[in-house]
C-alpha cells in the first residue's frame, strides 16, 4: 500500500469522521434505529403497544426532517397545529387534558 501525504485540511476531516465513529462505537451517538426506538418509547401518545398513531408518524418524520436541516426548531415548532394533521391535533389535546 502507498503512503499519501494529505493537506490540512483533509486531515481534519478524516480526523472528524474517525471521531464521529468512535464516539458511535462507544454509543456515545446514537444510530439512526436507536434514536427512532428512544423517541417512540418517550413519547406520552405511545401506549406501549407497538401500536405508532398516525400522529406519532407525523411527529418523528417531522423530528427526522428537522435533525437532518441545518435550522433547528423549537419544541413549538415542532408541535405547530398548522403542520400536523387533525387526528394529530386532537390526540395532542386529549393528552394534556
Amino acid at each position: 500500500m502507498e503512503i499519501k501525504e494529505y493537506k490540512d485540511d483533509q486531515k481534519l476531516v478524516i480526523e472528524h469522521m474517525l471521531d464521529f465513529l468512535l464516539a458511535r462505537a462507544k454509543g456515545l451517538i446514537p444510530t439512526g434505529a436507536r434514536f427512532i426506538r428512544d423517541y417512540i418509547r418517550q413519547s406520552p401518545l405511545y401506549k406501549r403497544d407497538s401500536k405508532l398513531s398516525s400522529c406519532m408518524l407525523s411527529m418523528l418524520i417531522k423530528q427526522v426532517i428537522v435533525l437532518n436541516s441545518e435550522e433547528l426548531a423549537s419544541a413549538a415548532e415542532l408541535l405547530d397545529p398548522e403542520m400536523l394533521s387533525s387526528d394529530c391535533t386532537d390526540e395532542l389535546e386529549k393528552l394534556v387534558k
